[in-house]
């Protein structure tokens, strides 16, 4: 006797009425043997009603599911015989047909829902499931259509790949180059752009333009390292030179071993360029006492107290100047007598929160030389009435 086990479920409310006091989920045991050719093919077709951690001493083991579900619904038994198991497979093979049929009566593209990854399947009850999940659900629907998914799920991928190689072939070939990003041999890169033949033309050119950017950028990396290199050794020379012409027996024996501060050395060279303008006075910044402030102000001490006048210090190159300043200009320009030398007026102020502004100006004198930007301000004051 080739016995199989099936659980159903056993209607209350039928039971009762049909005289049984038993109900709920029950298993039966069956002779296939007895059952026809469509009941055993229904048979077949059932899973499991349990497919986690199946072990011979559970009570479900083994035991084939004849229960109804989301899409499938099977009539009400009042009590669990093998004639009510081959009612319940008669009327599955029923419903699964019908279900069939309703799937059939639908265009294919409609039911291969959107995704491209993830392909979503329409069930046209207002749901759409993964593709996964309606094999797993719709078993008799998957046997029976499954030729015409696949074919409408390729098809797609098909007009999608159409559609990518198009779109690059539409494109300019520079514009490849930004979706390589320079790096076209790293896979992920390529990953962008379709792997097909009629693109093999465009890929080279855009190969060829990669290329041609690489070496590009790496010869102005090692044009930029070489200026570099060029224009820091021009500063130790030219710090070499200022301090074995000018530098005393013991910077020189520091510079030899390599231990002149450099800040030491530029300073001297700052020294040397600026000394013919020596004892001409230094430019002195303006202070928060240094401010003006009107009668009427709450502090005219400023913010050096704790609930002062607040003072804002501003300076910037003139536009227009004023004869001493002139006058001045042209009296250390001719001191420096350096024509590389960059000279400007600078009109320095304080302008307190109570209005007054108080000016100052000073003369900027800045002489590039050696790779070195030396820059010294000096005062500019209006000469005093005799």
């Amino acid at each position: 006797m080739n016995t199989q086990r099936v659980v159903v479920v056993v209607d209350q409310a039928a039971a009762i009425r049909a005289g049984k006091n038993t109900w709920g989920m029950q298993v039966v045991g069956v002779d296939v043997a007895a059952f026809s050719d469509d009941e055993r093919d229904e048979l077949a077709q059932l899973a499991r009603a349990r497919t986690e951690r199946e072990i011979p001493s559970d009570p479900m083991y083994g035991v084939l599911d004849l229960t109804s579900t989301e899409e499938i619904t099977l009539p009400l038994i009042a009590e669990a015989t093998p004639e009510t198991v081959q009612t319940l497979l008669l009327a599955r093979r029923r419903e699964c047909q019908a279900t069939i049929e309703r799937f059939r009566a639908r265009p294919i593209a409609e039911i291969v829902g959107r995704g491209s990854q993830n392909i979503m399947i329409d069930t046209g009850n207002g749901n759409a499931v993964y593709l996964d999940t309606f094999r797993e659900r719709y078993p008799h629907v998957w046997a029976a259509l499954q030729g015409d998914i696949e074919a409408e799920i390729a098809r797609r991928k098909q007009a999608k790949h159409e559609a990518e190689v198009q779109q690059w072939l539409d494109r300019p070939v520079e514009d490849w180059c930004d979706h390589m990003s320079y790096s076209y041999q790293d896979p992920y890169v390529r990953g962008y752009i379709p792997d097909d033949d009629r693109l093999a033309a465009k890929r080279a050119q855009a190969q060829a333009l990669v290329d041609a950017e690489i070496s590009r950028r790496a010869d102005e990396v090692r044009e930029a390292a070489e200026s570099k290199a060029a224009f820091e050794q021009n500063r130790r020379l030219y710090v070499e030179m200022v301090i074995t012409a000018h530098g005393t027996k013991n910077q020189q024996e520091r510079l030899a071993a390599g231990v002149l501060p450099l800040g030491e050395a530029t300073a001297l060279a700052e020294q040397v360029l600026f000394c013919t303008l020596d004892g001409e006075a230094k430019f002195v910044k303006l202070q928060i006492d240094d401010a003006n402030h009107s009668d009427d102000c709450y502090d005219e001490r400023g913010p050096s107290s704790t609930n002062g006048c607040p003072v804002a210090f501003d300076a910037d190159t003139a536009g227009e100047l004023p004869d001493f300043v002139w006058d001045r200009m042209q009296a250390l320009r001719t001191k420096i007598a350096r024509d590389d030398a960059q000279i400007e007026a600078r009109l320095h102020t304080a302008t307190t929160d109570c209005g007054v502004t108080t000016e100052r100006w000073g003369i900027r004198i800045e002489i590039d030389e050696g790779g070195y930007e030396f820059a010294r301000e000096y005062a500019c004051e209006p000469s005093k009435p005799e």
